[in-house]
């Protein structure tokens, strides 16, 4: 198991309303309105299972929330001194594949003040809606997005642009999948997808980066970094390429 560390010190260091997505932008930057004098263990809390996301960070009047997804399918609320505010259980998945011990949350959730919402995707092919405050579900959560959930996991970071929410997925071990940029409108709960090496090339193409997407706001676009295509359909034999469809590229 791993600790959640120090991540107090972010929202003490004065950056602004909180860490609210992976890198603290839909562009990744990584930037803060204030850069911290020191860097040094204020508490450790103790959670159940591994961390592979960011923990996002929420400040308020009221008080700082820190925000945490395992590998065990938890995800916490903390206080800004490591106490537990709450926990919710949102779904987790036993799998052969070795590089986890267990599979959750793996992907970086994100926070939506406006709905005072918060995120995340399961290993259960679902993305769920918590209220901020309590952890509950909300009310038509969570919603289904992809059914073939012991093959493809999200473990790229949740993208947040024009009123929707982009879920990349990827393989597990590399076994043979089908990538996906997901889409879900937060309005209707539709879901939708665009595939980035279709079957009769093969599939594959899983988005891997823990950052996930990258929005553009300029180009209004979303950016992504594919993995290998499969040998499959019309991509095997001497024809075989990795980089079929959309594989291996920067889409």
């Amino acid at each position: 198991m791993l600790r959640a560390l120090a991540v107090a010190v972010l929202a003490a260091a004065g950056f602004g309303p909180g860490w609210l997505t992976f890198g603290n932008d839909v562009s990744r930057s990584s930037a803060g309105a204030k850069v911290a004098e020191a860097v040094r263990a204020r508490w450790s809390t103790q959670l159940v299972g591994r961390i592979t996301s960011q923990p996002l960070v929420l400040g308020a009047s009221s008080g700082t929330t820190v925000f945490v997804a395992t590998s065990a399918g938890r995800v916490y609320a903390l206080s800004g001194a490591g106490r537990i505010r709450w926990s919710s259980r949102v779904g987790k998945l036993a799998h052969p594949c070795g590089q986890l011990d267990g599979y959750g949350v793996t992907g970086t959730p994100l926070i939506d003040r406006a709905r005072r919402t918060l995120y995340a995707a399961d290993a259960l092919g679902r993305l769920h809606a918590l209220a901020l405050d309590t952890g509950k579900e909300r009310q038509g959560w969570p919603v289904q997005i992809f059914e073939d959930f012991r093959a493809e996991l999200v473990w790229g970071a949740l993208t947040a642009a024009g009123g929707s929410v982009y879920i990349p997925t990827g393989a597990y071990c590399d076994a043979p999948m089908v990538g996906k940029v997901i889409r879900v409108q937060l309005s209707t709960r539709q879901v939708s997808q665009w595939i980035v090496v279709p079957p009769e090339q093969g599939g594959g193409g899983g988005i891997w980066g823990w950052g996930g997407l990258a929005y553009s706001r300029s180009r209004d676009s979303l950016l992504a970094v594919t993995g290998n295509a499969f040998r499959g359909g019309s991509n095997d034999g001497e024809r075989f390429r990795e980089w079929a469809g959309y594989g291996e590229q920067l889409v």
